[in-house]
């Protein structure tokens, strides 16, 4: 909530930090502490109420967690970016949370909490590739 009211974004590093934080949160966004496990699946359909970007390896495509990375950019730039970083020689998990992926925030609601809709888009200069 501090982060929030300061203008700052929330980083997820790694897509269980995601699932904690959005299945913790309530609908209007405030994430309550305590026990509990994650039983949403996020994917394409998810409103992300926290989390603006995540730091995240690029994971299989059809797996789980490369369907969570559908929550803050399209398939079209997740299919670019595992091109992109294929032609560069990255593997698979190969070194670990190595995307950065910044959701690009559309509003859902005309009124209400602070659900959006992610769309991104994706940079690679020669050394690395982030999607913003």
């Amino acid at each position: 909530r501090r982060t929030r009211s300061n203008g700052g974004r929330i980083i997820a590093v790694g897509t269980t930090v995601v699932r904690a934080l959005e299945d913790a949160a309530a609908e209007d966004g405030t994430v309550r502490a305590g026990k509990g496990i994650a039983r949403h699946r996020i994917g394409s359909a998810t409103r992300l109420r926290v989390v603006d970007a995540i730091l995240s390896g690029t994971h299989e495509a059809g797996t789980s967690h490369y369907e969570l990375l559908h929550a803050f950019t399209d398939a079209a730039t997740l299919s670019r970016a595992d091109r992109e970083l294929a032609a560069r020689g990255y593997r698979t998990h190969e070194f670990g949370d190595s995307v950065f992926i910044a959701a690009r925030r559309q509003p859902l609601r005309a009124s209400g909490g602070p659900t959006y809709r992610a769309r991104g888009r994706m940079r690679c200069p020669a050394n690395a590739c982030s999607i913003a």
